[in-house]
């Protein structure tokens, strides 16, 4: 028996990152276009800061008001109808 793996390449981006105030854009090939994401935001220690509905455009999704996030390190869980991805956030005021 012959066993192939097939990878496939996830390429996401969030950027500002470190983020300092104003929009944040995440970026991912794994988004479907022009469909709906929920976007929930913890903290190191796990906990959920806050979930955000936000719309895909073009593969991207744009977030505001994450200016009231602390210092520090977070991970945002952006799920869609056919997929989850994980984004660790370094946030610096």
């Amino acid at each position: 028996n012959e066993y192939k793996m097939l990878e496939e390449t996830i390429q996401q981006t969030a950027f500002p990152n470190p983020y300092d105030n104003g929009p944040l854009t995440i970026e991912s090939n794994k988004f479907d276009k022009d469909s709906k994401v929920e976007v929930f935001i913890f903290n190191a220690q796990q906990q959920l800061i806050q979930t955000e509905q936000a719309a895909i455009e073009a593969r991207k999704v744009t977030l505001n008001g994450l200016e009231e996030l602390e210092n520090g390190i977070y991970f945002l869980i952006i799920q869609s109808s056919n997929s989850k991805e994980i984004v660790k956030l370094l946030v610096i005021h």
